[in-house]
């Protein structure tokens, strides 16, 4: 019951694998992939958040556990 699931990765399949375990999905975009933040930008969930970097996924992990 205390456990919070967070998937970071670089496509819309990450981001829905975090949704879909009833978690977090957190995508960081890949330079030569821009077209899967818009994909993840289509899935209707308050559970997905698309990070400028991997340093920026992690603070928004930090965020959400205090």
């Amino acid at each position: 019951d205390n456990t919070k699931i967070y998937v970071i990765g670089d496509r819309k399949s990450d981001v829905k694998c975090g949704l879909n375990a009833n978690g977090y999905g957190i995508l960081v975009p890949f330079g030569n992939r821009p077209e899967e933040s818009e994909k993840v930008n289509k899935l209707k969930s308050k559970n997905k958040y698309i990070a400028k970097d991997f340093l920026d996924a992690c603070s928004f992990i930090i965020k959400k556990e205090k």
